[in-house]
């Protein structure tokens, strides 16, 4: 992920991965995608990253909130 504009959007883990890389820390190469993107979204994004190993966490909107 190289545009770390716009976080308002992400959820607090994507926000916080682009807070790292703001502030200089090394972080492995990363995708977020919103509960708005379109199917087929992680394919495509996922083959930008390469051939690299790479973990997927998904959550709900929400899910990290106080109430859970």
């Amino acid at each position: 992920m190289t545009d770390i504009s716009g976080t308002a959007r992400l959820g607090g883990k994507g926000a916080g991965l682009v807070r790292l890389v703001q502030h200089g820390a090394r972080v492995p190469p990363f995708v977020v995608l919103g509960p708005d993107a379109e199917p087929g979204s992680i394919e495509a994004e996922v083959a930008k990253l390469g051939e690299v190993l790479f973990a997927v966490r998904s959550s709900a909107i929400g899910e990290d909130s106080a109430e859970h």
